[in-house]
């Protein structure tokens, strides 16, 4: 996703909230996916985001411990983060 720069994720490892920040060069749809270490969806939304400074709050508390991967899709590929979780 050429468009998509400065991915981070913190605090990673969580075991509550976690915030998704990145930068876009234009307003696009993404779709952010929270995948098992299997692969396996667990989670997904879209939404438009603007062009510039974003983030996203991801909600972890429901989920078990263990590793998870954040996709974030768009029309022009995809970028994928490793988060942990922990409780």
């Amino acid at each position: 996703m050429a468009g998509l720069t400065a991915l981070k994720v913190f605090p990673n490892p969580t075991s509550g909230n976690a915030s998704l920040e990145f930068m876009l060069k234009n307003q696009m749809e993404i779709a952010v996916q929270l995948l098992d270490v299997n692969g396996k969806l667990v989670r997904s939304t879209n939404r438009e985001f603007n062009a510039g400074f974003n983030r996203y709050e991801l909600n972890a508390s429901n989920l078990n411990t263990g590793i998870y991967f954040l996709r974030l899709l768009s029309e022009e590929g995809q970028k994928v983060v490793r988060i942990s979780v922990i409780k």
